[in-house]
């Protein structure tokens, strides 16, 4: 899935869209952060329209709602899903304009992942999961806090912990699993996406090939 989201370049900002954090953290979406410009919609509109467009309504100097406008007059953008983030409601001015949906600021998780389902149904696949009971070790700034992982899937796992770690926050998980009789260690880089009963969710940001296919091939047993 590629996202293309005109957010702030402060990353704290960006994340208050959801961009960076949640569903738009995980590997297989390609999320690509542009500023407004002068020749913003031409960038847009002379290349493949993405998946998703997000909007920022909170950047200084800039009017989504034109952009929004002017991007409707074209074809290959008539039917692409527009988001509109912001702090304060801007819904209906959002649906004058054309956007497909208003997201009020700091954006909730679990909002943008039914909206993604709701608009981009084809990208929103879910990846087979599997429970896993074992130890782990959550890796931040040089830290490493020990915990259980309970399940798995090529997209992220579930973890149990007593310390407190920030949503956003990148981590470096460590766990193992049994595959084909064998045991194997897996080191991936993940972000907390959300708070579960007893610790969190985390989403991988990126997996090698080996990590892939070992946590595939466990999830599929």
């Amino acid at each position: 899935m590629r996202v293309v989201a005109i957010v702030s370049p402060n990353p704290e900002e960006a994340q208050r869209c959801a961009v960076g954090v949640g569903i738009l953290s995980r590997g297989d979406i390609r999320c690509e952060r542009i500023q407004p410009e002068a020749e913003l919609v031409d960038q847009l509109v002379l290349r493949e329209p993405p998946d998703l467009l997000l909007l920022d309504a909170d950047l200084p100097e800039y009017d989504p709602f034109q952009t929004i406008r002017t991007l409707r007059r074209f074809q290959s953008f008539m039917l692409t899903p527009i988001f509109v983030c912001a702090s304060p409601d801007g819904a209906e001015q959002a649906r004058l304009a054309g956007a497909t949906l208003f997201l009020r600021k700091p954006v909730p998780m679990k909002d943008m992942e039914e909206a993604l389902a709701r608009h981009v149904k084809p990208v929103l696949r879910k990846a087979p999961r599997k429970s896993l009971r074992g130890p782990c070790v959550v890796s931040k700034g040089g830290r490493k806090l020990e915990g259980r992982i309970s399940d798995v899937s090529v997209l992220g796992a579930q973890v149990t912990m007593n310390d407190k770690i920030p949503l956003g926050t990148l981590v470096q998980l460590g766990f193992a699993l049994m595959v084909q009789h064998s045991p194997h260690v897996i080191r991936v880089n993940a972000r907390v996406v959300r708070e579960v009963p007893g610790g969190y969710g985390l989403a991988f940001s990126a997996l090698d090939q080996e990590a892939r296919s070992l946590i595939s091939a466990y999830a599929k047993t």
